[in-house]
């Protein structure tokens, strides 16, 4: 090296450098962006992706496709785990702490079939203790839209964008709820029998890509 020469800054203190560069990447980014979040009190788990219970096969704005011959108990396996959903409180109360949502944030359940009655579902229904609504494949994608545009209108009133006491009335009907206590509110949607999804036109199929911001759970049997 020539007299006087600086040397280039990321070649000073090269050891104490990669030093520093292995903290840096050892510490959770993720971490970081949440603690900004809790103290703009902009807790946004709930309304992603997220974990619900280890002992539950899905996860919340999922997707879920069971494969599987007809009578192998595709539908039963995913009642089976809104009956797990709805035992959530019980669990909470056994330990008598209050759950942040009930029922992990489900408050309804819309089951599509075209058959006339299903005894699985009629058996397992009353496991499951948020309100269920039973549509048929030609109905269902009113029904989900409605319930998309009420959750809209959900957000608005709490943050006091729509007092409309019409307007008030009309989203508790929709989305079968009491009151605005609860900061969100999941839907889990089973499509039984679901290539009907597949035959129609109606740009149902549409609704699986499309199911992040109304906050539904769609399980395709």
């Amino acid at each position: 090296m020539k007299s006087g020469q600086i040397l280039p800054a990321f070649l000073v203190g090269s050891s104490e450098r990669s030093q520093l560069l292995k903290e840096i990447n050892s510490r959770s980014l993720e971490t970081i962006v949440n603690r900004r979040n809790r103290e703009a009190e902009l807790d946004i788990t709930y309304e992603i992706q997220s974990d619900i219970h280890p002992d539950l096969f899905f996860i919340r704005i999922s997707v879920n496709l069971l494969v599987g011959g007809r009578g192998s108990g595709k539908t039963y396996s995913v009642l089976k785990e809104l009956a797990k959903v709805s035992a959530l409180d019980e669990l909470y109360q056994e330990y008598d702490v209050t759950p942040e949502l009930h029922f992990g944030g489900y408050s309804l359940f819309v089951y599509v079939s075209d058959k006339s009655c299903d005894q699985t579902f009629e058996r397992m229904k009353k496991f499951i203790e948020f309100p269920i609504v039973q549509v048929r494949y030609n109905e269902a994608l009113k029904t989900l839209t409605d319930i998309s545009n009420a959750k809209e209108l959900y957000r608005d009133i709490r943050n006091r964008k729509q007092q409309d006491e019409s307007v008030v009335n009309a989203v508790l009907e929709t989305l079968h709820i009491e009151d605005f206590s609860q900061p969100v509110h999941h839907t889990a949607v089973l499509f039984d029998d679901c290539m009907e999804m597949f035959k129609k036109k109606d740009g149902l199929f549409g609704l699986l890509f499309e199911n992040r911001q109304p906050m539904i759970t769609f399980f395709l049997c």
